[in-house]
């Protein structure tokens, strides 16, 4: 029932059933992130790099994308996956996801975060 769940000492801290990317935002900004394992139903560069701002421990995805398994092995960000994909898909299966293709050309994580809250909120506008 939940998309985005995250455990620190065998507790869950966050429970989200939001989609997309809203849900590793407000974990990050709510400032629970650092120390975490978090899963989620899918795990692109997008979140991987947020995962990495945050301090995550480490991840599971029932679906993550190639990129997102670079980001995390990069930052020593433990990970598992249920499926490994070449790229994360927009939700009706037309292109890559428009989260995916704000970060495409970015590796800051703080960056990344600023790109993604710039797009979250010219998505919700309707842009």
């Amino acid at each position: 029932e939940y998309n985005c769940i995250a455990i620190k000492k065998d507790k869950v801290v966050y429970s989200d059933a939001s989609k997309g990317i809203k849900p590793i935002i407000k974990l990050y900004e709510s400032g629970m992130l650092e120390g975490c394992f978090v899963v989620d139903k899918i795990i692109g560069k997008a979140v991987a790099l947020i995962l990495a701002l945050g301090n995550a421990e480490g991840c599971y995805g029932e679906t993550m994308s190639e990129s997102a398994i670079e980001i995390l092995r990069e930052r020593g960000i433990r990970f598992s996956f249920g499926k490994k994909c070449e790229a994360i898909i927009n939700r009706l299966g037309t292109d890559i996801c428009p989260m995916e293709k704000t970060v495409a050309e970015i590796d800051d994580p703080s960056q990344a975060y600023k790109a993604l809250l710039e797009k979250v909120k010219a998505l919700d506008k309707g842009v």
